[in-house]
């Protein structure tokens, strides 16, 4: 009874395990919950007019503060003519805790693009919880910036846009 759910869950990718067996009705091994069957359920929290939406948000992950206050404008700005939803989580009203919106307003948005400029924990979190859901980041830096310090070795192997100016 049990048999033909698993194999449709596993085969959908929603459940995973090391080797994957069963033998007489018996269930050999553990089995876990996927990051795509938590993406699943995620999505279906929403209503028919967000989900219209969600291929159209980019999340944008930097540090906030009054050196790129221009730069997150910028951004906003080149994703806006690009005919896409910039999200930055300074700008949003909610009432529940930041990081279940974070990881929500990620899981539901195209892509990420991270700015380097001012290296900061929380941005590069954001950068590898979207990597870690096959979503495409973006790393864009200040070019004066990069050659002289770079960015950090985790992410040093990505492609990075560089910048000169705000007009970039």
């Amino acid at each position: 009874q049990i048999k033909l759910p698993l194999y449709y869950w596993k085969n959908k990718g929603f459940i995973s395990n090391k080797n994957f067996v069963i033998k007489s009705n018996k269930i050999i091994e553990d089995i876990y919950i996927t990051a795509e069957c938590n993406i699943y359920v995620e999505n279906l929290k929403f209503n028919d007019n967000e989900k219209q939406n969600l291929t159209k948000n980019i999340f944008i992950a930097i540090e906030f503060s009054e050196n790129t206050e221009q730069i997150i404008e910028n951004l906003k700005s080149a994703i806006e003519q690009a005919d896409y939803n910039p999200i930055v989580m300074k700008d949003l009203i909610f009432s529940e805790q930041i990081v279940p919106e974070i990881y929500k307003n990620i899981t539901n948005s195209k892509m990420l693009v991270m700015d380097a400029t001012y290296p900061n924990c929380g941005a590069y979190y954001e950068a590898g919880f979207a990597q870690g859901q096959n979503k495409k980041v973006i790393v864009t830096c200040n070019k004066e910036k990069f050659n002289k310090e770079g960015i950090h070795f985790d992410i040093s192997q990505k492609q990075c846009l560089l910048w000169e100016d705000e007009e970039d």
